[in-house]
C-alpha cells in the first residue's frame, strides 16, 4: 500500500507539468500487483528517477523566472569553481539528472570554466591518471594524503601529485 501512495505522489508530480495525464487511467486498482511492478520497471529503467528530476528542474526553473534576475546577487568566484569541481564529479559519474538541477539552481547553464583554470585556481597538480579522473578526486587525495596526494603505501589516491 506504502508503493501505492508513493507512485501516486510522484505521479501527482508528474502531472504538475503534464496535466492532461489522468492519474485512474495511469494506474490501476490499489489491490492490484501493476503498481509495484510498474514502479520498479520505471525505476530500474531509470524514467522515474529521471521525471523526479526533470520536473524538480523545471520547479527551479519556474521560480528563478519569476524572481527578478537584478535582485539576485552574484554569487563569489569559489562557487563556480565548488560548482564546476561538481558538475565534472556528476558527469564522470552519469548523474545527468542531479546534474540538470544543479546547473539550473545555480544559474550556471551558461559556459563552464575550463578544467586547468580550475585546477590551477585550486592548486591541484595534474598527471596522466589524474587527468583521467574529476578534479575532485584529486582534491580528496590531497586532503588525506598530503600535497602529493599519494597514499602511504605510494598507492596514489587517484589524484593530483606525483604517484597516483
Amino acid at each position: 500500500m506504502a508503493e501505492m501512495e508513493e507512485l501516486k505522489e510522484c505521479m501527482s508530480d508528474v502531472l504538475l507539468c503534464v496535466p492532461e495525464l489522468h492519474l485512474h487511467v495511469l494506474l490501476p486498482a490499489a489491490n492490484s500487483p501493476a503498481p509495484a511492478a510498474l514502479k520498479s520497471t520505471l525505476e530500474s529503467r531509470g524514467v522515474l528517477s529521471q521525471l523526479k528530476a526533470q520536473i524538480r528542474a523545471e520547479i527551479f526553473s519556474s521560480l528563478d523566472a519569476s524572481e527578478s534576475q537584478a535582485d539576485k546577487p552574484v554569487p563569489p568566484r569559489e562557487n563556480y569553481l565548488i560548482n564546476e569541481l561538481l558538475r565534472e564529479y556528476l558527469e564522470f559519474n552519469g548523474y545527468r539528472y542531479t546534474l540538470s538541477v544543479l546547473l539550473q539552481e545555480a544559474g550556471q547553464t551558461g559556459e563552464r570554466l575550463d578544467r586547468s583554470v580550475v585546477a590551477r585556481e585550486l592548486r591541484l597538480g595534474e598527471t596522466e591518471v589524474s587527468a583521467e579522473l574529476p578534479l575532485m578526486y584529486g582534491a580528496l587525495a590531497q586532503l588525506q594524503y598530503g600535497p602529493q596526494g599519494v597514499a602511504p603505501g605510494g598507492g596514489g589516491g587517484g589524484g593530483g601529485g606525483s604517484g597516483a
